[in-house]
């Protein structure tokens, strides 16, 4: 048996990795495809099932879309995935997107359009892992073919349905991004800000902070350089929101500071 982990984040991300849990077996009996139905059981089952399936798992696969490539969730499954199997056995699927889009970690993955060829390879990748019971080139040939135009069709319906997330809008967000992060790297604490801006939920940034905690305990264990930087960038955004939100939290606050310092002091073994 191969287990096959399945990483997303975000709905559209999450229709795709279903159709892929469903559509992987007929094509590799052998194979058994793994993904936590929703965000709350990411949370819920982190410390327990999820990392138990992460170190059983022969292959991985990221489905990235341009929602979710920078989301926390994606950045520690793959983080985790990279770490216990061959690179060659981490494949990011990009959907909607470039390779041009990626950085940070996730640049540095194998990664696969989805289109018939390069799919084709991916799930060649997941045929070899099957040992003994993986099929014969004749054999997965003549089954991909069969089952390819199936999941084409389904992924490209997900695909075609409007998000909102045209390359405009994209592009608008991430300059946004980059001035939180330009604030925030400079101190900034005005109190003297416009209300639409003075309007983020307080509990928006307290289910961040508790977010990162959590990737935060996982990055002790594996050490990584990459994780860590990410998370030091994220936790300059949380505290800018935080100073801007509708609830000033000392709590919060005081957590936001501890964990900053412990990315500043990060020493990877």
């Amino acid at each position: 048996m191969t287990n096959v982990f399945i990483s997303w984040s975000g709905q559209q991300s999450k229709e795709i990795a279903e159709e892929l849990r469903n559509w992987i077996p007929s094509v590799l009996q052998f194979a058994k495809p793994y993904y936590t139905p929703n965000d709350i059981e990411k949370g819920a089952k982190w410390g327990s099932e999820i990392s138990k399936k992460l170190a059983e798992s022969n292959v991985g696969i990221v489905c990235l879309t341009k929602e979710n490539y920078a989301k926390p969730w994606i950045l520690f499954e793959a983080g985790a995935l990279s770490k216990d199997l061959e690179k060659s056995k981490v494949c990011s699927i990009l959907f909607g997107m470039e390779n041009t889009d990626l950085t940070g970690p996730l640049a540095t993955l194998q990664t696969t359009n989805f289109n018939r060829s390069d799919f084709k390879k991916m799930m060649q990748t997941v045929n070899q892992s099957g040992g003994d019971s993986a099929l014969s080139k004749e054999t997965f040939d003549r089954v991909f073919d069969m089952w390819w135009p199936q999941l084409n069709e389904k992924i490209s319906k997900i695909l075609a349905v409007e998000s909102g997330n045209s390359p405009e809008h994209l592009r608008s967000e991430r300059d946004l991004l980059e001035e939180i992060l330009t604030l925030s790297r400079a101190g900034q604490r005005s109190n003297s800000i416009e209300p639409e801006i003075h309007s983020i939920p307080a509990g928006l940034v307290r289910d961040f902070i508790e977010t990162i905690e959590v990737i935060m305990e996982y990055n002790k264990k594996v050490t990584s350089q990459q994780i860590n930087d990410e998370l030091s960038k994220q936790l300059k955004m949380v505290d800018y929101l935080h100073n801007r939100s509708d609830r000033f939290d000392r709590e919060v606050s005081r957590k936001i500071e501890m964990l900053s310092h412990e990315c500043e002091n990060f020493i990877p073994f």
